[in-house]
């Protein structure tokens, strides 16, 4: 559950029209802030609600001490809807979960400026390094002022440039990319067999580039795909029956997407990528949101997206099914 405030401080209004994720925007808003943290972060988390519901603030944070279930439930997901900033209490143990990854990246396509609080020397998502943080660690004591400040000031994040690619990684991008979609083609035709040769044939120069190329978001992609086709190889079987097996691959996958949206969060491969895994896992309403927002982006430069629609088709079945029962 969220906790809440009374609200008498003036912060700048957000603005009408459609934000990232392509909802129509209100120009008034039921929440001031939406506080992000990890489980471990909760005793801060409340001191910040604190210190600025004196404020007059109105602040939502989940005040569980453990975060289970849906990483972005309908209460999450309409609370940072509704919040006019986003503080995000960043540490070792939130660049970690999940939950704050999720909370994060649809704070960023909604539109809503972000206020990154730091608690220790863990580093911020690359996509976050123009934006100003409060150093927790060194505003001991006039930190609630300076955080009061940073709500009142927040803007919305224009992500850092991305770097280019050196033309080798190019070719070994496109080739993995080349061959990553003749593996899609055998598992649409069922052909198995021709899916473990050509994921065979992807594993050891994937590999050799990743060692080489660590941080490049394209093969974090494409490491996030291999990792779930990996899955959907070994559990086949299930699959088609309807099971979803629990099982690492998947964790691996979502934290690889994870990373490359951090460094790029409007990129549709890695959104939809996202989305995938999350369909898999049962997380629909947070499927259903990075699906949405691959598809739109794709669809703004006059492109369409055939992979994310059906993901999308999908999601909205098994979304309908739940609502039926």
């Amino acid at each position: 559950m969220g906790s809440t405030m009374g609200r008498s401080m003036t912060l700048k209004s957000v603005s009408g029209g459609e934000d990232r994720s392509g909802t129509t925007r209100s120009r008034v808003t039921t929440l001031d802030v939406f506080i992000s943290h990890s489980s471990g972060q909760l005793p801060i988390a409340k001191r910040m609600s604190r210190s600025l519901g004196r404020l007059g603030l109105e602040v939502w944070i989940d005040d569980s001490d453990i975060r289970i279930g849906a990483i972005l439930r309908d209460q999450l997901s309409g609370a940072i809807r509704d919040a006019k900033v986003f503080v995000l209490l960043w540490s070792k143990t939130a660049a970690k979960s999940r939950w704050v990854a999720a909370e994060l990246l649809t704070a960023f396509h909604l539109d809503r400026p972000i206020v990154p609080c730091l608690s220790d020397k863990a580093r911020l998502p690359q996509f976050l390094a123009s934006v100003l943080s409060l150093d927790l660690t060194k505003q001991t004591r006039d930190w609630p002022r300076l955080l009061a400040r940073g709500v009142r000031d927040a803007r919305v994040v224009q992500p850092t440039a991305m770097a280019g690619q050196e033309p080798r990684l190019v070719e070994m991008v496109d080739d993995l990319g080349r061959k990553q979609n003749l593996e899609g083609i055998a598992f649409q035709e069922r052909d198995l067999g021709r899916v473990r040769r050509i994921h065979k044939q992807i594993d050891r120069p994937l590999a050799s580039a990743r060692r080489r190329w660590r941080y490049d978001a394209q093969l974090l992609n494409i490491a996030g795909y291999h990792q779930k086709n990996a899955y959907m190889l070994k559990h086949w079987e299930k699959l088609q029956a309807g099971y979803t097996p629990h099982d690492a691959l998947l964790q691996t996958a979502e934290a690889l997407f994870f990373r490359s949206l951090f460094l790029n969060p409007s990129d549709p491969s890695a959104l939809n990528g996202l989305a995938s895994i999350l369909l898999l896992e049962h997380e629909l309403h947070a499927a259903s949101f990075f699906n949405d927002r691959a598809i739109r982006l794709v669809e703004e430069v006059g492109g369409t997206y055939e992979a994310a629609l059906t993901d999308r088709a999908t999601i909205q079945f098994y979304l309908q099914r739940n609502r039926d029962r």
